[in-house]
């Protein structure tokens, strides 16, 4: 079922869903073709959160079947797993194997499912198996490209298997078809297009990288899995993967913007807070590995493991422009890149106008690459070393 839309000339008040300080207010008229059904045909509602915060949006004319899937959720008795199961697949709008329809429509409608059945009964909420939703949630955001939303919902995906299971070993729910995803496994499961891409876009990064690293273990996508995110997701680490997945996958997008729209003017916002994100990534990689209580990146680049690691005396952090930044990048050594991304985090982050860099879009790949290297090499050397976590 997908909520479909429609045009009603008149509204009136239906009333308040309440949970705790926030109120549902829902605005629509009555359908009088379904009325022995109890169904409404809203015609927008809007989402109020009390005290003091304005709308936070209002939604176009819509049908939807809002008193059957009250009523159904009033009434539901969770037995178990399967009775959220098969509440979602009842109620959620689903999505196409191969090819796509309506995907933002379909994105929408799950959300507005969470919404209400939150507001109706916010402690049965909590506990219902939700992983059918985030999971399709997850899918249909990677469909209309919003990257941080996509692998966020996955991890929620993920977390609501881990919560059904606490008796399972991490073997068996790594297996369902969210941990597949950040496995990168596509076999099995009905996201595996998505999981297929993002598994070529890191393979052929890897590729790039080995050809340039000169580590004695390359690295690929079993390595990856084994040595880095199992051991992340088994740690409750899992913002170092899905940090580093939707960096990945946003590159592209970045990239061809840039190829329809040369910056010789105009906002350089998505650029900028792409490599801040790229630094951020990195810095907290060190301090994972190497400096768990430094307060800075600098901090982290002083330690003498690090700095023995990969041959290194000083490693600089700052400049005055990215086309200092750029101008420096002579080679893919670990050294040049930890320079670039060490300079690109202190100057990404601190303001977002810069000098005009961005007209050539090899610029901005130039950077993304030399960050992606230095966060390659600080995973490739745990690796090598058997220290993944």
């Amino acid at each position: 079922m997908s909520f479909g839309w429609t045009r009603q000339p008149a509204t009136k008040f239906i009333g308040f869903l309440e949970s705790g300080d926030r109120k549902i207010l829902l605005l629509g008229r009555f359908n009088t073709k379904s009325r022995e059904d109890n169904l409404f045909d809203l015609s927008g509602y809007n989402l109020i959160k009390e005290p003091g915060i304005n709308n936070d949006f209002i939604l176009p004319e819509m049908r939807s079947r809002f008193s059957e899937i009250r009523l159904g959720f009033e009434q539901l008795k969770i037995i178990g797993l399967e009775t959220g199961d098969r509440f979602f697949e009842t109620y959620g709008p689903g999505n196409l194997i191969e090819g796509m329809d309506r995907p933002y429509e379909r994105f929408h409608d799950y959300e507005l499912l969470l919404v209400i059945i939150q507001g109706i009964d916010p402690d049965k909420y909590l506990h219902i198996h939700k992983g059918t939703p985030f999971y399709f949630l997850a899918w249909l955001a990677f469909a209309i490209r919003d990257y941080e939303k996509a692998v966020f919902y996955m991890d929620s995906a993920l977390s609501e298997d881990k919560r059904k299971s606490p008796t399972e070993q991490f073997s068996s729910w790594i297996q369902n078809p969210a941990g597949k995803f950040f496995c990168l496994n596509p076999k099995d499961h009905t996201a595996r297009i998505i999981t297929q891409q993002l598994k070529d876009i890191l393979e052929s990064q890897f590729t790039r990288f080995n050809t340039i690293s000169n580590l004695p273990t390359l690295l690929n996508v079993d390595s990856w899995v084994g040595n880095f995110v199992h051991p992340m997701i088994k740690a409750e680490k899992f913002p170092f993967v899905t940090s580093i997945y939707s960096y990945l996958l946003e590159f592209k997008d970045r990239h061809q913007m840039l190829n329809l729209k040369p910056l010789l003017d105009g906002s350089t916002e998505p650029y900028t807070v792409h490599l801040f994100k790229g630094g951020l990534i990195f810095e907290s990689l060190m301090k994972h590995y190497y400096e768990s209580r430094a307060k800075k990146l600098s901090e982290c680049l002083k330690n003498e493991d690090f700095k023995r690691d990969f041959s290194l005396k000083l490693v600089d952090t700052s400049a005055n422009s990215l086309r200092e930044i750029l101008d420096k990048i002579i080679d893919n050594t670990a050294a040049t890149s930890f320079n670039t991304t060490s300079k690109l985090r202190n100057t990404t982050g601190h303001k977002l106008v810069w000098d005009k860099v961005f007209n050539l879009p090899e610029n901005y790949q130039k950077l993304f690459e030399q960050e992606l290297n230095a966060i390659f090499f600080v995973i490739g050397k745990q690796i090598e070393k058997g220290l993944a976590i």
